[in-house]
């Protein structure tokens, strides 16, 4: 009829979210190929190399979801560039550099290889053997089976399989592309010159650091695991809390010679309040599933108030496109009330 506007077309819709998911794919693939030219080059460069656990680099899931949402998400390009350079050269150079360097005694490198090529044990490690034994308990009264979950049926049987610290954490899940956070070069000023000693240093300094990357869990479906990474961050702290209090708050030196606790994790009670907080909502048992992707943060919290978080967690990266994109528990009181609004619709409406 003349006069009439024209027609819209009802396609456009559809294209975008083609191209939208085109971008994503593409964007997943490049993040991946990434990831293992930056280790591949981080090994290559290394002065002199050890044996060390044979690792496919690659970003965990959650992350690389993460790292496809930033690049959408406005972020100027020389901003994106250096994002992916953080997590596709720098974090993997560094990994490299912790799982593989060897270097001349009093080195930086000769320091990382004595840490990471330590070899753990249940007998001697007893803060670790606790927390280790503890988090299975907890993840098979879950009802899950922890060979998957965890890597290993039994906490012995685990570290059979990974003997080393090195080992250990190229099988966790950042310890496919970024280093650990607690063996840079500050970490290791005061690494016992005896072997003899490491084993015990390693149990006081490491054993919360290494139950944390442990309670982040292997996803049973990767689709599953909690979004935004925030709340797997914060559902690891909160797990591997339980396994190991002090981890959260240090001990007190109990006496003469006795240091107490020195593997509190920076800003680990923070993110364990937020994970106690999904715990509290659908029960510990269901947050724990929910951590091994093998339950649906939609179906446990609901659809409105999983989607609120899930875009609350993208508000600090949207005002100040920091690099570290899980870094906003630090206002746990917010994902409380968020969390505590969608009790009841009509809250979360207000």
């Amino acid at each position: 009829m003349q006069g009439s506007p024209p027609a819209e077309d009802e396609t456009a819709p559809l294209f975008a979210l083609c191209a939208l998911a085109g971008r994503v794919v593409g964007r997943r693939a490049a993040l991946q190929h990434g990831v293992a030219e930056g280790y591949a080059a981080g090994v290559a460069a290394l002065r002199q190399m050890r044996p060390g656990p044979a690792l496919a680099a690659r970003i965990p899931d959650g992350m690389a979801e993460a790292l496809c949402i930033a690049a959408e998400a406005g972020r100027p390009a020389a901003g994106l560039d250096a994002l992916d350079h953080h997590y596709q050269r720098t974090g993997p150079a560094q990994l490299a550099q912790q799982l593989r360097a060897d270097g001349p005694p009093g080195s930086h490198d000769r320091a990382c290889a004595r840490l990471f090529s330590a070899r753990l044990s249940l007998q001697q490690m007893p803060r670790f053997s606790a927390g280790l034994e503890r988090l299975f308990s907890l993840v098979a009264s879950a009802g899950l089976d922890c060979a998957p979950t965890l890597g290993a049926a039994s906490p012995a049987k685990l570290l059979a399989a990974c003997p080393t610290l090195g080992d250990l954490y190229a099988t966790v899940h950042f310890g496919s592309s970024m280093p650990m956070l607690y063996g840079y070069y500050g970490d290791l000023g005061d690494l016992p010159a005896e072997d003899a000693a490491l084993t015990a240093w390693i149990d006081a300094r490491y054993a919360g650091p290494l139950l944390h990357e442990l309670s982040h869990l292997h996803p049973l479906d990767p689709l599953l695991v909690p979004a935004p990474g925030n709340l797997h961050e914060a559902l690891a702290a909160w797990l591997g809390s339980e396994a190991l209090p002090e981890q959260m708050v240090p001990l007190a030196p109990a006496g003469p010679g006795d240091v107490g606790g020195l593997d509190a994790l920076p800003g680990g009670p923070w993110f364990a309040a937020v994970g106690a907080w999904v715990a509290r909502a659908c029960g510990a048992r269901e947050a724990i599933r929910a951590q091994a992707g093998a339950a649906d943060l939609r179906d446990l919290l609901g659809p409105e108030c999983a989607e609120a978080l899930r875009l609350f967690g993208w508000l600090s990266y949207l005002d100040t496109s920091a690099p570290h994109l899980l870094a906003d528990t630090f206002e746990a009181g917010r994902w409380w009330k968020l969390i505590d609004l969608h009790r009841a619709r009509a809250l979360a409406r207000g």
